[in-house]
């Protein structure tokens, strides 16, 4: 074929060509577009309720895409200071923040392991499954329930005791209180001062028996017992005291005639002791 007749074939096929190129063009725009909407902020953000170095937070889900849809995972932070984008990093990270719920549902989530009686400020971001973030939620502040009081507090293992008949051993026993990781106790001659026995963990133990004291006849002694939580303390309650007696009651009695030992007798009896006396 001469030149000029391949120039021709040439310039009979160029429509085609150009048609075709416009067709794959046109294929590759059907790709769907990336994802670049980012799920909304949430702005309902509230403390539920505080327990014992726990917070509970609650909160409305937002979307996938907006307000619409299912968001893929949450960011739940917490501080000491109020939570802004410019601390945001330095915030501590919590885990285990539950899978989102579809747009418009409650969603609820307990921090746990925090410090007992201390405030803590927390904030959170949304994501959605192409890594898209929300901006930062509204900020909620709580505090977590602080080392709680003991209610009463009893000489002895069980009723409250006025005394007892031992040189070497004294016991006590407490209410159970529930925000507590160990109990605390102390001994003294005077209320609420441990100059026998300073303050001594019992640790989850509500009662406690010390032994190889050195108790004084006559000498009242309390115990007073507290709630502790990591480095706080819960305020201790005291005992009335149980004074030391170990002298047995003296005791008189009065012979009958040998003509009524056959018969019902009335006999009577007294006796006493310098300390706790004896009933007739």
């Amino acid at each position: 074929m001469r030149l000029f007749e391949r120039v021709l074939v040439w310039v009979a096929l160029a429509p085609a060509l150009i048609a075709l190129v416009v067709n794959c063009s046109s294929d590759n725009s059907s790709e769907p577009a990336p994802d670049v909407s980012a799920p909304a902020a949430v702005g309902d953000l509230q403390v539920q309720g505080t327990g014992c170095g726990e917070v509970t937070l609650g909160w409305t889900a937002p979307g996938d895409d907006g307000n619409s849809g299912r968001a893929a995972s949450y960011d739940v932070r917490y501080s000491a200071a109020t939570i802004t984008e410019d601390n945001w990093a330095s915030a501590a990270q919590c885990s285990g923040e539950p899978t989102p719920k579809s747009a418009g549902q409650a969603e609820t989530f307990a921090i746990q392991d925090l410090t007992a009686g201390t405030p803590y400020h927390f904030a959170l971001k949304t994501a959605d499954s192409d890594s898209n973030e929300s901006d930062l939620s509204n900020g909620a502040d709580g505090t977590t329930a602080s080392a709680s009081y003991l209610t009463w507090i009893n000489d002895g293992l069980a009723e409250d005791v006025d005394w007892v008949n031992s040189a070497t051993e004294l016991s006590a026993n407490w209410s159970d209180v529930e925000c507590v990781e160990s109990y605390e106790y102390v001994i003294g001659t005077v209320s609420g001062i441990g100059d026998v026995i300073d303050w001594t963990s019992s640790g989850s133990a509500s009662h406690v028996t010390c032994t190889g004291l050195a108790l004084t006849e006559g000498q009242i002694y309390y115990v007073a017992a507290r709630a502790r939580v990591g480095a706080i303390t819960g305020n201790p309650a005291v005992s009335d005291g149980a004074v030391v007696d170990l002298t047995a009651p003296s005791s008189a009695g009065r012979a009958h005639p040998p003509e009524v030992l056959n018969t019902v007798l009335n006999h009577t009896t007294s006796g006493s002791d310098g300390s706790s006396g004896v009933k007739d």
